[in-house]
């Protein structure tokens, strides 16, 4: 990549997460890497702290935890704290991402591009999940959130960015994906949100997932994608809510290493 313009596209994009008012792109970064770490020492104030600060993904939140699926004896929940602890902390990162998501792409004040980028985010999200849950031994919470995070740097692009990224889009009609974002922002949208990701400390078993496919990896990840949903019974439902054959955490999901492939 191009160091200086890199370099300038990674302080536009930090000064432009500080000050934007409309994404919940901080609120997303924050809710990893305070439940990235041992949950354990993560306090429920700490937590209801992070999802509070959106009252419409507060009140989604509070609303999914009143379901028989997260609360079968159906004790009423009107607080997020009460929110966390029947819906547990694994499963509140990924719901409380998701309804972010959700909200991100909802709101009218953000561009297409933005509402798109959400929605593919979500969109992969849920199909790790489903992978994760059915075909492999992964941690379907952990995968949702790796698929849903390889969309980061797009996110952050259509959102603080976003003639740039058109231009780069227009370019891509005539030169290679990665060649037209690396012309126009020095790296390319995987890179970025990889960049932005590890700035704000998030761990390496999620980073991993976060570098570029080998040659013919987004092929096979497409194909066992439409395996997975064809045999599922179509995505899952837009607040996820659990399985009742998860199966236990395994260790998460590692992306491959660099390659010289084309980013998703």
């Amino acid at each position: 990549m191009s160091d200086s313009l890199s370099q300038q596209t990674l302080q536009r994009a930090s000064s432009a997460l500080l000050s934007n008012p409309i994404a919940c792109l901080p609120e997303i970064v924050k809710l990893m890497r305070t439940l990235s770490g041992n949950s354990g020492h993560v306090s429920v104030s700490e937590l209801a702290e992070v999802i509070q600060k959106d009252a419409a993904v507060l009140a989604k939140v509070i609303g999914a935890a009143n379901t028989i699926g997260y609360n079968p004896n159906a004790a009423p929940i009107s607080s997020i704290h009460q929110a966390i602890h029947v819906i547990g902390y694994e499963r509140i990162r990924s719901l409380a991402m998701s309804l972010m998501l959700i909200e991100q792409s909802s709101r009218s004040q953000s561009s297409d591009e933005q509402r798109e980028m959400a929605a593919q985010a979500l969109t992969a999200g849920c199909l790790a999940h489903k992978l994760a849950g059915t075909r492999l031994r992964m941690d379907p919470e952990q995968a949702f959130v790796c698929a849903s995070l390889r969309n980061f740097g797009r996110i952050v692009m259509v959102t603080c960015m976003l003639d740039d990224y058109r231009s780069a889009r227009k370019l891509a009609g005539v030169r290679p994906d990665d060649e037209a974002y690396r012309e126009i922002f020095g790296l390319t949208p995987l890179e970025l949100g990889y960049e932005l990701l590890k700035a704000a400390n998030l761990p390496e078993d999620i980073l991993a997932a976060l570098r570029a496919l080998p040659p013919g990896g987004a092929r096979r990840a497409r194909y066992q994608a439409r395996r997975a949903n064809a045999h599922g019974g179509g995505f899952l439902g837009a607040t996820r809510q659990p399985d009742a054959g998860r199966q236990s955490p395994g260790r998460g999901i590692h992306g491959p290493r660099e390659g010289t492939g084309r980013s998703l």
